[in-house]
């Protein structure tokens, strides 16, 4: 095994970009921002280009814009008395820059894939 190999993420390609962004769920519902993910899929090759300067950024920095991990929070009703708390099911609505952070997250992670099999870790 070749372990001298360095890994680095020089780059986040827009045809990267856009192939995540078209792997997009459209039936998700819209976070706190009110853009919904059917568009970024929609207009994936319009924003492949940009964002892919975005991600490019944090990498160049060494780190992530805080705002990309915010959430508005709330509570859905299951089943049975809606006055107890059990009944109730958490969930995070995410913003569209939420899911532009996972889209980062994903090609960070196919890179690392990629790395671990070149020097032969799988």
């Amino acid at each position: 095994m070749d372990y001298d190999k360095d890994f680095s993420l020089l780059h986040c390609s827009p045809k990267d970009v856009s192939k995540i962004l078209n792997e997009l769920k459209q039936r998700k519902s819209h976070g706190p921002d009110s853009i919904h993910p059917m568009i970024l899929k929609n207009c994936a090759g319009t924003l492949a280009p940009s964002l892919g300067d975005v991600f490019n950024a944090p990498l160049v920095l060494g780190m992530l814009p805080h705002n990309w991990e915010l959430a508005d929070n709330t509570h859905l009703h299951k089943k049975g008395a809606k006055s107890d708390r059990k009944n109730y099911l958490p969930v995070s609505l995410t913003s569209v820059v939420s899911v532009v952070c996972k889209v980062f997250e994903v090609i960070v992670r196919q890179q690392l894939v990629q790395f671990w099999i070149t020097i032969e870790v799988f």
